[in-house]
């Protein structure tokens, strides 16, 4: 738990502290793509293991619903109503709108995925608990595209053409799986 805290602050403080490209670039590349990297997405993306075989697989389909519809919402949101950028130099099509839309979808499929697999954990519960998820999962996609920028890459990898790379398919997931993981420890379980 002190490890993901201390990773997720340091996320946080990467993201607050960075306010332009320049600044991304003086973060030391080597850093990015080498110890920091591997740490940062072994070590968060291990703990889809353990909702997995602590919380069973029920619990990691509701994370992958809320982040898909999440993601999918502030998407379709930004791509209506977006008027306000929210970080310029991390993602530059981000809006604030979209990320309001981003919450809406979370929170709704949050529910459905409650009604679907987790049907002990009340309404508000799981509602609230889609919100959260998927506000951390909205802070871990522009910190993946700030270590991309401090490697001085465009995308993560040309697996996925048009996409940025597999790992801009799995960047939501490398904050949210484990503070999913710990919300189901002390809040729903």
């Amino acid at each position: 738990m002190a490890l993901f805290g201390g990773l997720f602050g340091l996320a946080a403080y990467f993201l607050a502290a960075v306010r332009s490209v320049e600044g991304v670039m003086a973060f030391p590349s080597s850093l990015a793509m080498t110890s920091f990297g591997a740490v940062y997405i072994g070590f968060t993306m291990g703990y889809m293991y353990a909702l997995r075989a602590i919380h069973g697989t029920p619990a990691l389909y509701f994370l992958f619903i809320v982040i898909i519809l999440g993601d999918s919402g502030a998407m379709l949101w930004g791509k209506l109503l977006g008027r306000h950028k929210m970080t310029k130099f991390a993602s530059p099509n981000k809006t604030w709108e979209g990320a309001l839309g981003g919450l809406v979808f979370a929170a709704a499929g949050a529910l459905v995925a409650r009604a679907i697999f987790l049907k002990d954990v009340g309404p508000a519960a799981a509602a609230l608990g889609g919100l959260f998820v998927h506000a951390v999962a909205q802070v871990s996609d522009p910190v993946e595209s700030l270590f991309k920028r401090a490697a001085g890459v465009k995308d993560s990898s040309s697996l996925l053409p048009g996409h940025g790379g597999f790992l801009d398919r799995l960047d939501s997931y490398l904050l949210a799986a484990p503070f999913f993981f710990y919300y189901l420890e002390f809040f729903w379980m």
